[in-house]
Order: structure tokens, then sequence, then C-alpha cells
């Protein structure tokens, strides 16, 4: 199994220095057949004030046949421990 981005959106609300220190939350937004989405939030650190917000798709595809592969339930079973 592979898995491939195919979905990324980022939407940039304040603007971070060199020097900022951030701080990043991830967490697993959704989980389908096949595919499963991630969300981010970006925190400077000190101020606490919100950087970005981050929201990715990712795909199980398996290349040698072509074809979307069905995520495992072994593999669904790890996601949901990030949701």
């Amino acid at each position: 199994m592979q898995l491939y981005l195919v979905h990324a959106e980022c939407d940039y609300r304040k603007i971070s220095r060199y020097d900022d220190i951030l701080v990043i939350y991830s967490r697993i937004s959704e989980i389908k057949k096949s595919s499963f989405g991630v969300e981010h939030l970006m925190l400077n650190e000190q101020t606490k004030d919100l950087i970005a917000t981050e929201k990715v798709v990712l795909v199980s595809y398996h290349h040698k046949k072509s074809k979307i592969h069905p995520l495992t339930d072994k593999v669904k079973k790890r996601l949901e421990g990030y949701r």
C-alpha cells in the first residue's frame, strides 16, 4: 500500500517570523474506505495566535494494479487513535 496526497489546502491567518516557535497540532478528521483526512493547526507558542490551518486528504493506491486500494482494518484502527 502506498499513500498519495490528493488534496491539500492551507489558510494563512497571521504572519510568523523566522525566530517564532510554532506548535503544530494534527488530527485525523475522517476515515473512509480508501482514504483519510488530516487537519493541522499551527499556533505561535508565545502569543497563542493561530498562524495557519491545513487540511489534506491521502488515498491508498496500489501502483502495480493502477487502482485505489481499500485501507486495511489494521490501518483504520491505528488511524482512529489519532482522531
